[in-house]
């Protein structure tokens, strides 16, 4: 099936340093922040769902480490972004 919406199929432009020349809008950087927020967010439940259970499930481990990995490079672009470009946005 190939579902299109509107022009075309949406395609995800990504944000990194080495994508973003000059930040026009600050919204760029409230994507960053708010991915980097919900993978942190999701691992602390996913955490707190870990101790609560009391059984040894390795899986979930991972997964809540791979969350906080996740959480961390985006909050590692985010900073590397504002040192960059920290006085085009304000």
């Amino acid at each position: 099936m190939k579902f299109s919406y509107g022009k075309g199929k949406f395609v995800k432009k990504p944000i990194s340093l080495d994508t973003v020349r000059e930040i026009k809008d600050s919204r760029v950087l409230y994507v960053l922040l708010y991915n980097a927020e919900r993978n942190w967010a999701y691992a602390q439940s996913l955490k707190q769902e870990f101790s609560n259970t009391g059984s040894k499930n390795n899986r979930l481990l991972q997964h809540v480490k791979r969350k906080l990995a996740k959480a961390q490079q985006w909050a590692k672009t985010l900073e590397q972004i504002c040192q960059k470009h920290g006085e085009q946005v304000f």
